[in-house]
């Protein structure tokens, strides 16, 4: 009976404070996630400012390019259920962005592709604003389901 009451009886939970605790891993498939939709959100906002810019055309050409304000926020949604489906439109969105410059004139006309924007500031931050963060987006959305179902093993 002495041994008995010697022995200390732990409550329950007591070895989740002793556990050694884990560093933080940025390749974790439930960071990348986050990363992506926050970096993609940041895309969104400015993709919808270059779809407003071309509504600033003096002639109206562009007035069916506002119902492509809605497609990067959809295109995240998709991204957090489907991530292939999602980064990948993400990607093709964040190139589209750049084309419209090129193929959508502003404000000239017609048939006089890219003849405003000969490499200017409109295209260089439409890149670093709008494209990459789209791009980058999508491909994080793409690495992070291609970690998890490795790590799965799928």
């Amino acid at each position: 009976h002495a041994n008995k009451a010697q022995e200390t009886v732990e409550p329950e939970g007591i070895h989740l404070v002793n556990k050694p605790k884990v560093a933080y891993n940025p390749w974790q498939s439930d960071y990348l996630p986050r990363a992506g939709m926050f970096i993609g959100l940041v895309g969104a906002v400015c993709f919808l400012m270059e779809m407003l810019t071309f509504q600033l055309d003096w002639v109206g050409r562009y007035g069916f390019m506002l119902y492509l304000i809605p497609t990067p926020f959809i295109s995240l949604m998709l991204a957090r259920k489907w991530p292939y489906i999602g980064g990948a439109l993400l990607i093709i969105l964040g190139i589209a962005a750049i084309a419209f410059f090129f193929i959508f004139p502003v404000g000239i006309v017609w048939n006089q592709i890219g003849v405003w924007n000969e490499l200017g500031l409109e295209t260089i931050y439409t890149v670093v604003l709008v494209t990459l963060p789209l791009v980058i987006s999508g491909t994080i959305f793409l690495i992070a389901e291609r970690l998890r179902k490795r790590r799965i093993g799928y």
